[in-house]
């Protein structure tokens, strides 16, 4: 009994130590969306991460309006508005050569992006907040009903804060490096903007594990409730039918309703971040390109190959944006092959239990609403946010790169010490 017991405190402790650091990583994000303007609505910490909290009509509103969160945004803009023109007048529209008439165009672009990309997504924030807010709210809601369950699984992904906190210290390095490589007054565009962005995905990443969770915990149910074993196909070709363990008509509508609510917010999720992920998407392909392509001109030149660590702050920036798309269609595709699986577990019911017939009836209609229920997740209905995603930014990155080398090699012959970083200095 002493080494259960044992084995048991040491279990207990450790899961107290991971609901910690969960408790505390999930508040430092918090923190951090709101410093950056990225969740203007009010927020109840302890019904996010608190225990046994009855539910009701007023407890699982987690969520809210914030009228002090629109004025935090609003003075962000402001700052942001006046810092570019006083930015502006001194450093970035200082006259500069660039290597030829395509990155003069595009750099100057991103310059603009740079300057207009945090306005738009804090306005865009404050304006279609409520949509977050409803799905947050409903997605707490289906969480501490389905507790009940003795098959829920509570789920404390630490994955995401560990790439969140990965992130957060690159970044910091990035910006010590670039005060000490460049005028202060260019930092905050050369920084925030990439920031923001990257925030972005991570939030997104961070919605689309609570919905994995959900479904996975649907799934789970439906497997409790009918009592069988789905890996017993393996082992037998011919399986004889058992008898649930009870009646299961009510749990069935409740789950039959509840991923019904679930394909639903993953709509109204994917509309939301359609746009601030598109910008993203292009924002970050039109700069990798920009900034491949002069690490590529400073290393073909032998005098100048010493300027290359300049860029390689910026590379490594972008190669964090590389991270967060790839955590982000990874949650994507989780998120859609788990919603796909509950059709198997309503089937599996099916063909191994014994059931009446006004049960039968409505787990073929539930296996009917599934057909008809499509997750996918899109950026404004042009990019699948799936695992084509990687494949198609990276090859547009390349075939663009190879085309502007192709440009540099049969065109002018610029000294490479006029080239500029992204912004200009």
């Amino acid at each position: 009994m002493q080494p259960n017991s044992f084995h048991s405190y040491k279990t207990k402790k450790r899961n107290n130590s991971s609901s910690t650091i969960y408790r505390e990583s999930l508040i430092f994000q918090l923190i951090l969306f709101k410093l950056f303007g990225l969740a203007p609505w009010s927020m109840n910490v302890s019904k996010i991460i608190g225990k046994n909290i009855p539910i009701t009509l007023q407890n699982y509103l987690i969520l809210d309006s914030s009228l002090y969160g629109a004025a935090y945004n609003i003075l962000l803009i402001i700052i942001w508005i006046i810092y570019n023109v006083y930015s502006s007048l001194i450093v970035v529209y200082e006259k500069k050569k660039f290597e030829s008439l395509i990155t003069k165009t595009v750099a100057m672009n991103l310059i603009i992006f740079s300057m207009v990309s945090p306005i738009f997504m804090w306005i865009f924030y404050l304006v279609h907040q409520r949509i977050i807010i409803t799905v947050i709210n409903k997605l707490m809601h289906i969480d501490k009903t389905l507790h009940r369950y003795s098959a829920y699984l509570s789920i404390k992904n630490n994955a995401v804060f560990l790439i969140f906190l990965t992130n957060f210290v690159l970044y910091n390095c990035y910006v010590i490096s670039l005060m000490c490589a460049h005028p202060m007054i260019v930092v905050p565009i050369r920084s925030i903007p990439s920031l923001i962005s990257s925030l972005i995905l991570i939030q997104y990443s961070m919605i689309l594990d609570a919905f994995y969770k959900q479904f996975n915990n649907i799934n789970l149910i439906i497997l409790q409730l009918s009592g069988v074993n789905p890996n017993i196909e393996l082992q037998k070709l011919f399986v004889s039918k058992m008898p649930l363990r009870r009646p299961i008509r009510g749990d069935i509508d409740h789950l039959n309703r509840f991923h019904a609510e679930l394909c639903d917010m993953c709509g109204k999720v994917s509309k939301f971040y359609g746009l601030p992920v598109l910008l993203t998407i292009l924002y970050f392909s039109a700069a990798s390109i920009l900034l491949l392509y002069y690490i590529f001109i400073f290393f073909s030149n032998p005098l100048t190959r010493f300027q290359v660590f300049l860029y390689l702050g910026d590379a490594a920036v972008f190669s964090i944006m590389i991270f967060g798309f790839i955590v982000m269609t990874f949650s994507v595709n989780r998120v859609i092959k788990e919603s796909k699986k509950t059709s198997f577990m309503v089937h599996l019911i099916l063909d191994r239990c014994t059931m009446d017939d006004k049960l039968e009836n409505q787990l073929i209609e539930f296996s009917f609403d599934l057909l008809h229920r499509k997750v996918e997740f899109t950026a404004c209905g042009i990019i699948s946010l799936d695992g084509s995603l990687l494949q198609s930014v990276l090859g547009t990155i390349v075939t663009y790169l190879v085309i502007l080398i192709q440009f540099y090699r049969g065109g002018s012959s610029n000294d490479p010490e006029k080239l500029q970083t992204f912004p200009p200095n």
